[in-house]
């Protein structure tokens, strides 16, 4: 009964270690074209210091995440930084901001090893009203 039990212990060990993958080395690359802030006038750094005379409007936070479509067939999208950078960019004019400093992105990326994580970008900075034109930066 013993060496029963041991096989069935053996076997069901063996079962949850095969399922088990570890994760294979990558490489990902990705630049954030900064045009949806440029396009509608906002100034843009990732540096926290700038040489013009500004007032602080408040902090930034946005995040953008993947997730699976709803279709017959469930499938990953990955988030779109591109599509939060238009968002932001509304947001940041809907407070007459035009500039945003101190730009940091962040990706978060998802477990391989969990079915419910996913990639996330979270983007912070300080939202900001330049005193004077700007608009031969921009160009």
């Amino acid at each position: 009964m013993k060496l029963k039990n041991y096989l069935l212990l053996l076997l069901f060990i063996s079962l949850l270690s095969s399922c088990f993958t570890l994760p294979s080395p990558y490489y990902k690359s990705y630049i954030g074209d900064y045009s949806a802030f440029t396009r509608k006038g906002i100034f843009v750094t990732e540096s926290d210091y700038i040489k013009f005379d500004y007032i602080a409007i408040g902090s930034v936070m946005a995040e953008v995440g993947g997730g699976w479509t709803k279709n017959t067939v469930q499938e990953y999208v990955a988030p779109d930084l591109d599509t939060l950078f238009e968002k932001l960019a509304n947001k940041l004019i809907s407070q007459h901001a035009n500039g945003i400093i101190n730009l940091n992105i962040k990706l978060i990326p998802k477990d391989k090893n969990k079915v419910s994580s996913y990639d996330r970008y979270i983007v912070t900075g300080m939202a900001v009203h330049i005193k004077e034109d700007i608009s031969h930066i921009l160009k």
